[in-house]
């Protein structure tokens, strides 16, 4: 699914932007100006805070589209290629920032022609009503992104999820939402507020929702500290969840030839020799703490420590969901994390 699609100048400057779902901010696309400033070369590919960016370079400009996730990329590539050769053809020109700024009209008209809701245009599916032993289950994930700060609290924080269906029946359901969230956007087709599912042997995405900045708290909290000592690095890295969290993996690279020194408060902490890397697992805990002393010879900041957790039944986003389907099983609602990456403060 296509989040945006902008075209830019050769400085970073934005010429053409068009955006299909809300979420997506000027300040996201930041990193092309400051890329190109100092002359670095721009990436084809690469994501970011929950979306993929699809760079094309075209003449004197960049053609860039943002998917909402790696299974669109492909899908975005061909989405570029051909809104291009749709101008080209009906502008009867070569595409160039001083071309666009005379015909950027027909540019716009070819992506209102080609995209909506953040989808290629599509014809609805040819329904089935063979309900005989139907059931249908749902189950929604949730995936929180986080840009710490050095002090622990949150700088910049997003909700992203996604609604699965698990169906032997096909039939119309009615979806009811938190207001707080952003856009609601479907692989297939929604009517309203309803969308269709369709029989399936596995669980499919059917719904796709994003919630900015949230008024939550976030369900973990790390305060790493380290501290560069004689002949090595000395760190202490506090816990705090305020979710039940079934499970949490905190991890970072240790980049030294010698084993650190580690003691936890309460979980297992290991090191992992064939990655070095420092693995720290808990279990149903509210808080606790890590010790440890990295033999060094040398300073180095740019570590970085990540955190893995899954909440099971709660989501939170407060979803709402509403079925009239009398066949519905169940529904599985889970939490997971996202890029969630806290950087260490430095004493």
């Amino acid at each position: 699914m296509i989040k945006s699609l902008l075209v830019l100048d050769q400085s970073g400057e934005i010429f053409i932007e068009k955006h299909f779902i809300s979420g997506l901010k000027r300040s996201d696309f930041a990193i092309f100006k400051g890329l190109l400033s100092q002359n670095d070369p721009i990436p084809p590919l690469f994501s970011s805070f929950g979306n993929l960016y699809i760079v094309h370079s075209y003449a004197d400009l960049y053609i860039v589209g943002v998917a909402t996730d790696s299974q669109y990329g492909l899908h975005v590539a061909e989405i570029i290629i051909d809104i291009i050769a749709q101008y080209e053809a009906k502008s009867h020109s070569s595409l160039c920032l001083s071309k666009l700024k005379l015909d950027y009209h027909i540019f716009y008209e070819i992506l209102e022609k080609n995209i909506g809701f953040g989808l290629p245009q599509f014809k609805p599916f040819n329904e089935s009503t063979n309900r005989t032993n139907s059931s249908i289950s749902y189950k929604i994930e949730e995936y929180i992104d986080i840009n710490f700060r050095q002090d622990g609290y949150p700088e910049k924080y997003q909700i992203r999820g996604d609604l699965f269906s698990l169906s032997r029946c096909l039939d119309d359901t009615n979806i009811t939402v938190s207001d707080k969230i952003g856009f609601i956007s479907s692989d297939y087709l929604i009517i309203g507020n309803k969308f269709k599912v369709i029989p399936s042997n596995s669980f499919i995405r059917v719904l796709s929702y994003f919630i900015e900045n949230p008024k939550i708290y976030p369900p973990v909290i790390l305060r790493p500290i380290f501290r560069h000592i004689k002949d090595g690095i000395r760190f202490s890295i506090d816990f705090t969840s305020t979710a039940s969290i079934a499970s949490c993996t905190v991890s970072f690279l240790c980049k030294s030839n010698k084993a650190p020194t580690l003691a936890s408060e309460s979980g297992s902490v290991r090191f992992d020799h064939s990655e070095n890397r420092v693995e720290w697992v808990l279990q149903n805990e509210k808080n606790s703490s890590l010790i440890g002393f990295i033999p060094s010879d040398s300073i180095d900041r740019s570590t970085f420590i990540n955190v893995q957790f899954m909440i099971n039944e709660f989501l939170f986003s407060s979803f709402g969901f509403q079925s009239n389907d009398s066949n519905m099983k169940e529904i599985i609602k889970t939490t997971r994390s996202g890029e969630y990456v806290f950087e260490p403060c430095w004493e």
